[in-house]
This record gives structure tokens, C-alpha cells and sequence, in this order.
């Protein structure tokens, strides 16, 4: 059964991102939580170019359990400079805000060539999943690019694989992730648990 939105938890323990870093951070029930609307409201308000882009809102925040971060990918034009600003700004506001933004830009495949419109009573994850390798079999790029490589929670370097691009943005291997987090939701799906579709916010 899905959690209140409005529940709102507190965990201590210090994150670092690029230049940010924090020590105090909330979990949420889902998007209609206050502190949610809050981070929409400051992207939307505050953030060049965002109307040039969409913005949407995936993973645990839309889920049946509290999470304490905010999956979000942006899509649209290939522009680096434009790209690097926007998802810089939502990492900036989810620190100050006290939620961490978990961001990135993606582009290829799933974009182009589907689109992207929910099949009612199918697992979001799963159909995901399932394309990105059908594309990757046919030679069409799935690319997950973010702002900084390196995140450290309470000191710990976090799993993960980067490349540099030319332009600053770092492309993550999708194959090197962390094992355990990935599994958790391989096992959800297992027991028939159907992950919702992104919900845009811009």
C-alpha cells in the first residue's frame, strides 16, 4: 500500500556531491510531499533553459515506500552547456533543500525511437529495461550522462563507473552499478511488483 506523501522522515549522515555536500537530509512519502513541491517550484521558477528541456520525476518517490532521494531525468536537445547548467542547478537546489536530486540527462534510444507513453498495467522498470537492450543489440546508444562522477556517502566512495566527455559531462557504464541495489528491484519485479511510469514536472 502506498505510504502518506506527507510522511517525512530525517537521516544524518554526510553526502557529497561535486562541490556540495550536506549532513541533514529528508525522506519523503512521494511527490505531493511539501518539501517536493518545493525543489518543482525552485526548478521551475529559478533554472535557464528548463522550458527548452522536459523533466521527469521516476524510481522510489513515485513508489509504495519512503526514499530519501529524487530520481529525475532530463531529455531534449544536445546542448552540453545548457545540460550541465540545468542539471548543476538541481543538485545545488536538492542540497539546500535538504533532498537529495539524483539527475541526469538522458538521450538516444528510448527517446527516439519510442514515445514514452505509459502502457497501463505494465512495470515501467521492466519494459525499460527490456528495450534499452533491444536497442543496445541493434547498435542504438542508451546514454546516461551526469553532471559529477564521483559521490561519497558517510566518506564511502558510491559504485559506479564513469567516462569524461570532452564537453564535462561523464557518461556512466550502466553495467557497473552497484549489485545490491540493483537486485532489490530484480526481486520486486520477481514477486509481481509493477514500478510506475515517470510523471513529467516541468
Amino acid at each position: 500500500m502506498k505510504v502518506d506523501d506527507a510522511l517525512t522522515e530525517c537521516w544524518m549522515g554526510e553526502i557529497r556531491l561535486g562541490p556540495y555536500k550536506g549532513d541533514e537530509w529528508y525522506g519523503i512519502g512521494g511527490i505531493k510531499n511539501p518539501i517536493f513541491q518545493l525543489i518543482v517550484a525552485r526548478i521551475n521558477d529559478e533554472i535557464e533553459f528548463i522550458d527548452e528541456f522536459e523533466l521527469f520525476v521516476h524510481g522510489g518517490i513515485l513508489e509504495d515506500w519512503i526514499t530519501f532521494d529524487a530520481d529525475l531525468f532530463l531529455t531534449g536537445p544536445y546542448e552540453p552547456e545548457k545540460i550541465k547548467s540545468i542539471l548543476d542547478h538541481i543538485i545545488k537546489i536538492g542540497f539546500e533543500e535538504n533532498l537529495l536530486c539524483d539527475i541526469s540527462y538522458q538521450q538516444g534510444g528510448w527517446f527516439d525511437h519510442y514515445d514514452n507513453i505509459e502502457i497501463p498495467g505494465e512495470c515501467y522498470l521492466k519494459h525499460k529495461m527490456d528495450t534499452d537492450v533491444e536497442m543496445r543489440a541493434k547498435g542504438i546508444r542508451t546514454e546516461y550522462l551526469y553532471r559529477y562522477e564521483k559521490f561519497y556517502s558517510q566518506g564511502k566512495l558510491q559504485a559506479g563507473k564513469f567516462l569524461e566527455l570532452p564537453n564535462g559531462l561523464f557518461r556512466r557504464d550502466m553495467k557497473v552499478r552497484g549489485e545490491e541495489g540493483q537486485q532489490k528491484h530484480l526481486d520486486r519485479m520477481e514477486k509481481g511488483y509493477k514500478y510506475k511510469w515517470p510523471v513529467k514536472i516541468n
